[in-house]
């Protein structure tokens, strides 16, 4: 990369290139900018920089070849246009300085963001939708867990797996996940275990739907140990 980053995040773009934005210099400083991967050329290529705030915790790319980032540490989200290479500012999200959020593409073209965090402890349950038709969000349902650094999934059914995370103090959340993008968010059955946590790595640190509609949940965890949740 042009830019050494810790814990940035990445999305993969309608035209085969992948985009890689955020996370933290060397020195912890957040990072506000971006760059892109084409696997053609084996090259990264500085964009111009966005995110009004020092970082970005989601990119989500969305039906029109857009990405969607959100947790910049502020209010507000932004959506980049890969046609011309330009970040824009959605209206505002519902929380008031969002970082660590999941970010979930629903079969409708909208896209789930939930729970998240702001500093000194600040732990969100609250969950809301962005429309890309209108740039706006709205609430929905909250999380029966407040927690940060969750990993989110799309199962199948439409409904949305939430796992892990924790509330940034030092009782580290392995809580049950809240599912169902509309609605209420409902507690299903607990992690079978607790967190061991490092900086900012949430049990279930990676969720990978299978082909069965099973999701593999794997790490955070010190015994190395992985989980499997039946929808």
């Amino acid at each position: 990369m042009t830019t050494a980053r810790a814990e940035p995040v990445a999305t993969l773009l309608a035209d085969g290139t992948v985009m890689v934005a955020g996370g933290f210099a060397s020195d912890g400083t957040g990072l506000n900018s971006a760059e892109i991967y084409n696997p053609a050329t084996g090259i990264f290529t500085p964009i111009a920089t966005g995110f009004y705030s020092e970082f970005v915790s989601t990119l989500t790319l969305l039906p029109n070849g857009k990405v969607l980032g959100t947790g910049a540490g502020g209010a507000i989200g932004e959506v980049y246009n890969p046609a011309t290479g330009t970040f824009s500012a959605t209206g505002n999200l519902l929380a008031p300085s969002l970082q660590f959020d999941t970010a979930t593409l629903l079969p409708n073209g909208t896209v789930l963001v939930a729970g998240g965090d702001e500093c000194c402890y600040v732990v969100y349950s609250s969950a809301e939708i962005f429309n890309p038709a209108t740039n706006t969000f709205s609430a929905t349902g909250s999380m029966s867990t407040a927690r940060g650094v969750a990993t989110a999934t799309l199962l199948p059914n439409g409904t949305v797996l939430v796992a892990g995370g924790d509330d940034l103090s030092p009782t580290w959340w392995a809580a049950g996940p809240g599912r169902s993008p509309c609605g209420n968010l409902q507690s299903g059955d607990g992690l079978l275990h607790r967190n061991w946590q490092h900086d900012h790595a949430p049990r279930g640190g990676y969720c990978h739907a299978a082909a069965n509609g099973k999701v593999l949940l794997v790490g955070g965890d010190e015994s190395g140990t992985a989980e499997l949740y039946q929808p």
